[in-house]
């Protein structure tokens, strides 16, 4: 009698353990690359000025999915190329992406951008 319950006491301790190992490893903030170290690339490949084909060609060089948002009274970035760098980082309910907004001046010249992080759900 002593055994079976030794063995389910143990079944028991080594089912919590591997739960709480999992849980533990989900709620760890991990960090790809942060929102600064993104903002630095940029400004080392895209000088202010640059056109817009090519700050087209460093995001698809880098695979950060984007989109260019035309003049449009209901956008909040007009004439502006958007970008997103997905899962820079996450814990066990909030997953980090860096969202970035090229602005173009008439000419299509880049003349600013924003490197921000934005949070999402699971």
């Amino acid at each position: 009698m002593f055994k079976r319950y030794a063995v389910v006491a143990l079944a028991v301790i080594v089912v919590l353990g591997a739960l709480a190992t999992v849980f533990n490893q989900k709620t760890k903030y991990r960090v790809r690359v942060t929102a600064t170290q993104v903002e630095e690339d940029i400004r080392a490949h895209l000088p202010i000025g640059s056109s817009r084909e090519e700050v087209e060609a460093y995001l698809d060089r880098n695979q950060f999915p984007h989109t260019y948002v035309g003049n449009s009274p209901y956008e909040a970035c007009g004439n502006c190329e958007v970008a997103l760098v997905r899962d820079t980082a996450h814990s066990w309910l909030i997953r980090t992406d860096i969202q970035i907004y090229f602005k173009f001046d008439r000419a299509q010249k880049l003349a600013s951008y924003s490197v921000q992080e934005i949070n999402t759900g699971p």
